[in-house]
């Protein structure tokens, strides 16, 4: 029997005896215990049998041992070493194996060392960075207790890096360092659009000192492969490394290159210095002034930044071929990348066999981005000409079986699909696209092309029904509306279902969704949504706009509110002035008053008779409110 196996029931809780004054020789035996229980149920990966009272009782004993000792010349060198470290520029050649570690100069306790340090420094911050971790994973919802799980991360991150100042060497400290720091980020760009704007130097720290992390824990990996899967063994396995590793790394990696950090953190200080004074000149001088600081570099940075995430999802895949997270982000990697499309489609559709039919998600919400992502690509890639309608028609009927349409008995080898059947009795899929032949605005456009984009409609309409309140297939079924089928005034009605008087918008960040990137989406559609009312000559939309994107909560949501409003604005007076209708005669004098009573009841008789110079009118007036 082992003997630790009773521990989380018969632990000797020091405070079960209030006349009872719990020492620091007491607390160092209890820990000998308790702290052996622990690491060994995380190293298990058995967090729920670690109680609470486990956790009460390292509580009590960290009041003892609140920090390492600072007057130990060797933690404090290495907290220099290693805040100097985790501080530094994100140099993306440092992930390459053939480039040594960057962390040098760190000191190690030899074994006679040890013996002179409490023992209990060398594990507690370890057990209760680990715990504190665990408890506040963002696994599926980065908006759930938000405020409570972000004091836990930064909690954990302060452990990690106290265990590292004492055991510099530690591979799941390092990890767990840069998990916290790449969720600390994460969370600061949950709250509003506001707060990533204004934290976004913040952020952009954070995740630094999150990819540094990774990397260090990357070169204590060994290098043979016997060596490796030994190391594998004793530290988690491989869904651990494929998970807290190289899936953590591989998704930073997308947050710190794509918006709404769009890669600041690449830019050093110098470049940022540089782009900011280059913008006050253009300000001043005008915008034939040149330099645009390390803007060039940061874009190049970007590109290779996304080889670098394709890299670590491969790692993840190589690790754990179950999971469909590592799949989606190589394809989404390879799809930045430019890749051909023969390259990213069956990442994507892998993703799709992946995908569990039990989610683990509230109320079992399905997991639809892959089949979203997938749908994605096929529409852009159409869209391009760089992928054929025979082919686009093909890979839907391979990605999604159960709802491939019936196909005619081929009568060549060279026959095409047939065209898919629309399922009559689904009410969703009963409004066909408008102008299908004569009105479509795709280039080169032919019956194969608009049938592939059918094909793709069809697909979108049916991960519409899954879940009303995910936005990505309106967004997607507005797009095909507008480019392809010349439906402005469809489209728009198809976006508007994702906004609401009330609110502004009228749906929420999804599961698995990356932080920050619902305010990308609320800016994406408005900006979308201005652009349909102008085509549809949509007045009352528009008006509904300028006045909606003034109030102060949109901010909260919208990102460059102020520069939103005004195209809003602008598109609302191009609407008002292509469509007004009529003359009217200016006045170069004055008139009686029976002449002036009776040209103002024909001009009043006008207007309540004519429902579209009543809103025009009110427009102008709206217009001339909004300048003032």
């Amino acid at each position: 029997l082992d003997p630790l196996s009773t521990i989380d029931t018969h632990i000797p809780t020091p405070t079960s005896d209030s006349n009872t004054k719990l020492t620091r020789e007491a607390a160092t035996e209890i820990f000998k215990t308790v702290g052996a229980f622990a690491k060994k149920r995380i190293w298990e990966r058995q967090f729920k049998s670690i109680g609470k009272d486990v956790e009460v009782c390292l509580d009590e004993i960290e009041k003892f041992f609140e920090e390492p000792e600072w007057k130990n010349v060797k933690v404090t060198l290495n907290r220099e070493i290693i805040t100097h470290f985790l501080r530094g520029e994100i140099d993306l050649e440092s992930v390459s194996p053939r480039v040594a570690s960057r962390l040098g100069g760190v000191l190690e306790f030899g074994d006679g060392e040890r013996e002179r340090v409490n023992g209990v420094y060398f594990d507690l911050y370890f057990i209760q960075g680990s715990i504190a971790w665990n408890q506040s994973k963002l696994k599926t919802d980065p908006t759930r207790n938000v405020r409570k799980n972000l004091g836990n991360v930064e909690y954990a991150a302060e452990k990690f890096s106290y265990h590292l100042y004492l055991n510099p060497k530690s591979f799941e400290a390092w990890i767990g360092l840069g998990c916290s720091y790449a969720h600390l980020a994460s969370y600061l760009m949950v709250f509003s659009a506001e707060e990533v704007v204004g934290q976004r130097r913040l952020v952009g720290d954070f995740q630094k000192k999150a990819f540094n992390a990774f990397v260090q824990a990357t070169k204590l990996i060994p290098t043979t492969k016997a060596e490796k899967q030994t190391f594998i063994e004793c530290f988690g396995g491989r869904k651990f490394l494929a998970s807290e590793l190289w899936g953590e790394f591989g998704y930073l990696l997308l947050s710190i290159l794509n918006s709404p950090m769009g890669g600041s953190a690449l830019e050093g200080y110098l470049g940022k210095a540089q782009r900011e004074w280059a913008e006050r000149f253009r300000k001043v001088l005008g915008n034939e002034v040149g330099g645009e600081g390390d803007g060039g570099g940061v874009e190049g940075k970007r590109k290779y930044g996304f080889e670098i995430g394709a890299y670590c999802f491969k790692q993840a895949l190589a690790l754990d071929k179950g999971e469909w997270q590592w799949s989606l982000g190589a394809g989404r990697c390879y799809e930045k990348l430019g890749r051909e499309w023969k390259a990213v489609i069956p990442l994507y559709q892998r993703a799709i066999e992946l995908v569990p039919e039990d989610s683990g998600i509230k109320e079992n919400e399905k997991i639809m981005i892959p089949a979203l992502k997938l749908l994605s690509f096929l529409r852009k890639g159409l869209w391009r000409g760089e992928i054929e309608p025979l082919e686009v028609i093909t890979i839907l009927n391979d990605s999604f079986p159960r709802f491939a349409p019936p196909t005619a008995p081929a009568s060549g080898a060279n026959s095409p699909p047939a065209s898919p059947t629309r399922i009559e009795e689904n009410a969703i899929l009963n409004d066909p696209p408008v102008n299908l032949t004569n009105g479509s605005s795709i280039p080169n456009a032919t019956n194969d092309r608009i049938r592939a984009f059918d094909r793709i409609l069809e697909e979108l309409k049916r991960n519409k029904a899954v879940n009303k309140w995910y936005h990505k297939p309106s967004y997607q079924i507005a797009w095909i509306r507008y480019h392809i089928y010349n439906d402005a005034k469809g489209a728009l009605e198809e976006i508007l279902t994702k906004f609401s008087k009330q609110n502004f918008v009228h749906f929420w960040t999804h599961a698995f969704q990356r932080p920050g990137k619902h305010f990308v989406y609320i800016h994406k559609y408005t900006v979308f949504m201005i652009e349909l009312a102008k085509a549809a000559k949509d007045v009352e939309t528009l008006r509904y706009l300028c006045n909606r994107l003034k109030k102060a909560d949109v901010a909260q949501v919208l990102f460059e509110c102020r520069e939103v409003w005004r195209m809003a604005f602008d598109a609302l007076y191009d609407v008002v002035q292509t469509t007004s209708s009529g003359s009217c005669t200016r006045l170069s004098g004055t008139m009686t008053k029976t002449t002036f009573e009776k040209r103002a009841a024909e001009l009043d008789m006008r207007i309540q008779q004519d429902r579209d110079v009543s809103e025009k009118l009110g427009a102008v007036i709206d217009l001339k409110k909004l300048r003032e």
